[in-house]
């Protein structure tokens, strides 16, 4: 038997939804980007501010981002690139509450955690004894917590039960939200507090 009531409370969040999304989208004008002098970088980053200048002007974006990153430790590298990323595509990560769900994932002591492992794999023992937690309990909980959300992962057979590791595919985006709370906290551009 049908729960129309259901069905339509459902077709409501929906439609509200969309409408968020328009709304928000409607707000975000993409005029023209203007060239800057490009002085300050060096000549790959440059090149590279030059072609996404192009790119949004010709596509109509309010922006874009291209990034490449490396990161190797504990016997294990991530190597990364993205080139434009659209501007608009990561403020609807906010609208959606993407961003939030995730953030509030790697919050407080997970987040240390999380940079503990990229650092290098452990065995629950070794974070109980370079993390200060009283309980292997205190461990595996957040342990889960990271696994859910396929951040961390525990070795296999032949690499060594029982150890737990980063994604290698993960690692970039830590690494890049951490460059982004590094440019928000740098006081050459801001003054803020962040209690």
């Amino acid at each position: 038997m049908r729960d129309y009531g259901m069905e339509i409370d459902e077709l409501r969040a929906q439609i509200s939804q969309i409408q968020r999304r328009l709304d928000f989208q409607g707000t975000l004008s993409s005029g023209p980007i203007h060239k800057v002098e490009k002085g300050q970088w060096g000549e790959n980053t440059a090149k590279c501010l030059e072609e996404l200048e192009d790119w949004c002007n010709e596509h109509g974006q309010m922006g874009a981002l291209s990034y490449v990153g490396v990161f190797s430790s504990g016997g294990r590298q991530s190597t990364w690139g993205k080139e434009k990323v659209c501007v608009q595509n990561l403020m609807e990560l906010v609208e959606d509450r993407t961003a939030e769900r995730v953030l509030s994932c790697i919050n407080g002591e997970r987040l240390r955690l999380l940079l503990a492992l990229i650092r290098k794999p452990m065995s629950v023992t070794q974070m109980i004894q370079e993390m200060g937690y009283g309980s292997t309990g205190q461990a595996y909980h957040h342990l889960r917590m990271l696994q859910t959300a396929d951040l961390v992962y525990e070795a296999s057979e032949e690499e060594g039960r029982g150890i737990y590791a980063a994604r290698p595919y993960r690692i970039q985006g830590i690494l890049l939200l951490l460059a982004g709370v590094a440019d928000l906290v740098d006081d050459q551009y801001t003054r803020g507090k962040w209690e």
